[in-house]
């Protein structure tokens, strides 16, 4: 990608201070999703958090596995300007024909949250759910 894994903004902008990136978390380009996930794959505990940065679409014939302990995070352009059309918060979407294979447990369960700080800046539209088109 055009950035690194570290967030250079933290604790230099007006971004920054007002609670409007993502909170510090380690990330690599195999760990940011968005877009269509069409072959099977998973998403491991020890690879996680995962960051959402837009709509992802678990098409036909796949299959997204999630491990027990995984963390998604979203960030979307929720406070983007105002036609640029990126507005909206990530969400996981499951086609019909594509499985979601996703079991916590108590001790290690599954969490899918928004990588704002909720603390500083309390709003809807940071999540947008995981979303199961049946028939």
């Amino acid at each position: 990608g055009a950035f690194g894994d570290d967030l250079w903004l933290a604790g230099l902008s007006w971004l920054d201070d007002n609670g409007r990136i993502p909170r510090s978390v380690s990330l690599t380009g195999s760990n940011i999703k968005a877009g269509d996930v069409t072959a099977s794959e998973t998403w491991t505990a020890a690879n996680s958090p995962y960051l959402m940065t837009q709509q992802v679409f678990v098409k036909n014939g796949a299959t997204l596995t999630v491990e027990p302990g995984t963390t998604i995070l979203a960030y979307g352009n929720t406070y983007g300007n105002p036609g640029e059309g990126l507005a909206g918060a990530p969400a996981l979407v499951i086609e019909q024909g594509a499985r979601i294979n996703a079991a916590g447990t108590a001790d290690a369960p599954i969490t899918f949250t928004s990588a704002v700080n909720e603390a500083t800046l309390p709003a809807a539209g940071l999540w947008g759910g995981l979303i199961i088109l049946g028939n």
